[in-house]
């Protein structure tokens, strides 16, 4: 019991002053633009700027806006321990 005594206050302490990490902010892997960014562009495009609007409008025409995503179901694959007759030959 006292082992556990001299090994809980470290623990304790440890836990008591030790803030939690931060967590990261999420980065897109697929764009190089920063929130910041995403905002000057949309204000610029808003505002009908150039090139902003021209780039916009040119993005927004070439971007197929009726594509509709349709779930459907995948065959389930189970694993067992029996290799399936037509492998054991």
């Amino acid at each position: 019991m006292k082992l556990f005594r001299i090994l809980s206050l470290p623990a304790i302490l440890i836990i008591v002053l030790c803030p939690p990490p931060a967590a990261q902010a999420f980065i897109h892997p697929g764009i190089d633009q920063q929130a910041k960014d995403l905002m000057l562009m949309k204000k610029k495009v808003l505002a009908g700027e150039q090139p902003w609007k021209t780039a916009f409008d040119k993005l927004k025409a070439a971007t197929d806006t009726s594509f509709i995503v349709k779930a459907h179901m995948h065959e389930q694959l189970y694993w067992t321990n029996k290799l399936p007759e037509r492998l054991l030959g």
